[in-house]
């Protein structure tokens, strides 16, 4: 069966049409009350569905139209309408020659029910179009006239209402908003406007200016966002920062453009202030790597003299000594090699902080890094009578590295074991490597690090305790130097301690020739 369906709203009209044709039906569509009586004038539907209020020719009129032609008036006609929905409005529509009265939105099975019974009621006779029909024009006119007059009362209600609502919204707004016709005449602004921009805006007049450029620029480059800068009367400067769109209305044309924008001169101070500090930061950062590296030639340079003369007199090449003149002599190299320590430790902080450190990479032998380290703190080991030991399961003993680095942490690490660790106790070496990386962990008996410590244990200058500075000695930078340089082999390192019962660092740094690739 052919069903005509009425409705200007393309949404509602096609979801109708969809719902009819997949129970069955043939579905024709038309917008308005014009073009559904050109369409009967080649066409014969079963059924007319159609809304109330359209543009051109409403429901009311069509059906009186259609009741009132011998050629369509027994059409069985339905109104499924949002809009006109009081009683007054039903009876009207049923006086007129409507079947059926149906309020949108119905559901698909109750909206098919109702259909289904009109098209039984009339193919069974129960209902005749000549009584559906209303009496007289003048009475027509009459009914009609009271619900249209009655519905723009209450549409212009609900305007007004939704309109105070806006502009309720829009001078609420922190931001302001100026709509502008396609002529950049202005038709609307917020009062933020005036209070932002602190110059004089009127409707019906010109949008300034240094705003028109932005949406000239919108026209023709599809730029909706702009940014300008405005000296206002008063001599201020600000930043002002938005977009711009373009009004569409239902025909798809351009009705003018509407810019929202805001007063972004704090932030834009806020910007400066930051770069001015980072400018400012990044010249204070190369003062202090200039300085560094001064002060590294002028403190190494007398100083490996100083070691150099010592080791000298310790070796005897300048002649004998007394046992309390070597003791001296002893006591120079070895408090000279220690600030030389502190001096590269500070220096290679500074260098990493400053990204100036990299990796120099070869080719070289793990377990011949491992023995120079041991066999330099074997003694130290010794001294203390603490069972130093390696155990190695490395079968492929060369990896892509940087080789002074990996001895340097080995090195901090081995020397904090021995250091923190009593008479007697126990420090244990152990590696591994698989294919691109190698493990690494040094586990010691030592006086272990409290648990409120463990997270702070490799930043710059921390110690477990700072009692143990003045203990054992050292600056803080040795683990530091060691997370930065396991991490510049792109590795990892923890630790994992119990105080009173050692601790064991553990650290995996990747071959470099395998990053490489």
């Amino acid at each position: 069966m052919k069903v005509l369906v009425v409705d200007d709203n393309i949404n509602a009209r096609k979801l109708l049409a969809k719902i009819l044709v997949s129970n069955g039906y043939e579905a024709f569509e038309v917008t308005d009350g014009n073009e559904a009586l050109e369409f009967l004038k080649d066409t014969k539907p079963g059924l007319i569905i159609s809304d109330i209020m359209m543009p051109n020719m409403d429901g009311f009129t069509l059906i009186k139209e259609v009741k009132s032609n011998p050629d369509t008036k027994d059409i069985p006609f339905v109104f499924y309408t949002a809009h006109y929905v009081s009683e007054q409005d039903h009876l009207l529509a049923t006086s007129l020659g409507a079947s059926r009265f149906i309020v949108k939105p119905a559901e698909p099975h109750e909206l098919l029910h109702e259909v289904q019974n009109v098209l039984d009621e009339y193919a069974a006779g129960l209902i005749k179009p000549e009584e559906k029909i209303i009496g007289t024009d003048e009475e027509y006119y009459k009914q009609y006239s009271e619900r249209v007059v009655r519905k723009l009362e209450d549409k212009y209600g609900e305007l007004e209402k939704t309109t105070n609502f806006l502009n309720a919204v829009l001078e609420n707004m922190c931001d302001c908003v100026v709509v502008v016709d396609p002529q950049l005449n202005v038709t609307y602004y917020n009062h933020k406007v005036s209070e932002a921009m602190g110059c004089d805006i009127e409707s019906g007049k010109k949008l300034p200016d240094f705003m028109s450029r932005h949406v000239i620029n919108a026209k023709s480059n599809s730029e909706n966002v702009f940014e300008t800068r405005l000296i206002k009367k008063d001599k201020t400067v600000i930043y002002l920062e938005g977009t711009i769109s373009v009004n569409i209305n239902e025909g798809g044309d351009s009705t003018g453009y509407t810019l929202v924008f805001r007063d972004v001169t704090k932030r834009k101070q806020a910007e400066k202030e930051l770069l001015n500090t980072k400018l400012e930061a990044e010249s204070l950062s190369r003062a202090k790597s200039e300085f560094l590296d001064n002060m590294s030639h002028e403190l190494r340079t007398p100083l490996t003299a100083i070691i150099g003369f010592s080791d000298v007199l310790c070796t005897g090449m300048s002649g004998d000594l007394n046992e309390k003149q070597l003791g001296y002599a002893n006591h120079i190299a070895k408090s000279g090699k220690h600030l030389l320590e502190v001096i590269n430790d500070i220096l290679n902080v500074s260098k990493l902080e400053t990204c100036r450190m990299e990796l120099e990479c070869e080719i070289f032998s793990i377990m011949e890094v491992l023995d120079d380290v041991f066999a330099i703190f074997s003694p130290m080991a010794q001294g203390k009578n603490i069972d130093l030991r390696l155990d190695s399961d490395i079968q492929v003993d060369e990896i892509y590295g940087d080789r002074l680095k990996f001895k340097l942490v080995m090195s901090n690490l081995l020397s904090n074991a021995i250091k923190f660790t009593p008479n007697n106790g126990k420090v244990l070496v152990t590696a591994e490597k698989n294919d691109d990386k190698l493990h690494v962990s040094v586990s010691d008996s030592g006086i272990g690090i409290p648990e409120h410590k463990l997270k702070q244990i490799f930043d710059p200058f921390i110690q477990a305790d700072s009692s143990n500075a003045r203990t054992y000695g050292g600056t803080g930078l040795g683990l530091t130097l060691v997370k930065w340089f396991v991490e510049l082999h792109n590795g990892t390192i923890h630790v994992e301690s119990e105080e009173g019962a050692g601790s064991t660092f553990a650290f995996t740094i990747e071959d470099q020739g395998f990053v490489d690739r």
